[in-house]
């Protein structure tokens, strides 16, 4: 495909899929989720650590080495659990919310509602399911350029965003393309 200039290109009134992105202690069962991120169209963001609760003891070193965050940290600087969840259900109340690694996700969610006897407030969808074949076709190097630009930080919130923007980057190539 070539370069063109998103800058000058009129486009339809898309809007930025909600995005979610949940990081787990470990992807073996009895994982839970440590972190939170979300990033929603007009620029809302965030993103939180998860305070493990006391039945929550796996833990994965692999898993600890690529997210970069130690499990003293979450008791440190995390959020109780129950309050995750509900804060979760209150800003997606009634979106339909996006995840790249949706199996994981929706695993990871189900064990922060369940063990929080909480319900969510939204639903999750794989991203997969809002990708056009060209989009698919571009996502590699358009997120690879959205990471480069990006804070270092390897963090939910991060996480949500970069999704988020390569999706819009590449619905945007797509259209000036078409």
């Amino acid at each position: 495909m070539n370069q063109v200039d998103l800058q000058t290109v009129t486009f339809p009134n898309y809007r930025r899929p909600p995005v979610l992105d949940v990081t787990a202690s470990s992807r073996a069962a009895g994982g839970y989720p440590i972190a939170v991120g979300f990033a929603l169209d007009g620029g809302r963001r965030y993103g939180t650590l998860i305070t493990p609760l006391p039945q929550w003891t796996q833990w994965d070193t692999a898993a600890e080495a690529a997210h970069g965050i130690v499990r003293a940290q979450l008791f440190d600087e995390g959020r109780e659990a129950h309050e995750v969840a509900r804060l979760l259900s209150d800003a997606l109340a009634g979106l339909t919310v996006y995840s790249d690694d949706w199996a994981a996700a929706s695993a990871d969610l189900s064990t922060l509602y369940r063990s929080t006897r909480h319900r969510p407030g939204f639903s999750l969808r794989p991203l997969d399911s809002i990708l056009s074949a060209p989009q698919r076709a571009l996502w590699r190097d358009v997120e690879a350029g959205v990471i480069r630009e990006s804070a270092p930080r390897a963090r939910s919130r991060r996480d949500a965003l970069v999704v988020q923007e390569t999706w819009w980057r590449t619905r945007l190539a797509c259209a000036a393309a078409s």
